[in-house]
């Protein structure tokens, strides 16, 4: 029988890995935030590359998409390619599955953890938007509120299971995924990402095609251009993804990614 040696060294790196993270983990101090953020990255990091079919369903008010069927592809650090047939909303955000594109956007993160989501193997990060990284350009900097995002995190699996955005107590996106076990790596098996634009009415943003101070819009003028429709209901809706049939560290070549626009 003749033994793949490739294959054997990943496979001994891989469980090895994995024996020094769990190691790791049982004999930590107290988590901290520098040490949650560490488990994260390092659980994730485990994930050289993958492939994915995913089938994303809209249901916004005033906005019409028929379901489609995309291949993700996704390599590290943050390489990602999108295949698809025609015209596809696919939310860049937490595309990828990579933790650090979450902690990228925020500053000043906090631990808030009470008795019972401690004892769920659960706690919350909270920490302020970074206003640059929402890729938003902006009137005035003074009219963008103070918005903060809520990370969900599974201490057993070290994967975030839930991210929110909020200001004022409004909710402008919450993205909440289910997980599946692939290859010995916690992948989504369906993501929901919810999206509340309403709340983009007091924002006052550049009109992305005008562009220039002089043609500053609120954000549900902008959003009525984009296609949405205010008449038939609030403004905002689902997007919801569908994962199958991973294919997890075969080693992706880099030319696949050469000419994605992500």
């Amino acid at each position: 029988m003749k033994i793949d040696l490739k294959l054997l060294y990943r496979d001994v790196v891989y469980y090895v890995s994995i024996a020094m993270f769990i190691t790791g983990i049982m004999f930590a101090q107290p988590l901290t935030v520098d040490s949650i953020k560490k488990n994260l990255v390092t659980r994730f990091d485990l994930i050289e590359d993958y492939t994915v079919n995913v089938k994303i369903s809209v249901d916004m008010t005033g906005f019409r998409m028929p379901r489609k069927r995309i291949k993700l592809y996704y390599k590290a650090p943050d390489n990602i390619k999108v295949e698809s047939r025609g015209f596809a909303i696919v939310p860049k955000t937490g595309l990828g599955g990579s933790p650090t594109q979450f902690f990228n956007m925020l500053s000043s993160i906090e631990i808030k953890a009470d008795d019972s989501s401690l004892e769920q193997s659960k706690l919350f990060l909270i920490g302020d938007v970074i206003t640059d990284s929402l890729d938003i350009p902006m009137s005035e900097a003074g009219e963008f509120p103070n918005m903060q995002m809520i990370l969900s995190v599974d201490t057993e699996k070290w994967i975030i299971t839930q991210v929110s955005a909020v200001f004022d107590s409004t909710t402008i996106f919450d993205i909440s995924s289910e997980y599946t076990e692939s290859d010995g790596f916690y992948l989504p098996k369906q993501t929901i990402m919810t999206i509340q634009l309403n709340s983009l009415n007091d924002w006052s943003v550049y009109d992305p095609v005008q562009g220039g101070l002089d043609h500053h819009k609120k954000g549900n003028d902008i959003a009525e251009e984009m296609g949405f429709n205010p008449v038939e209901g609030p403004l905002g809706g689902t997007i919801t993804m569908d994962f199958s049939r991973y294919r997890v560290n075969r080693g992706l070549k880099d030319k696949i990614f050469e000419d994605s626009d992500w």
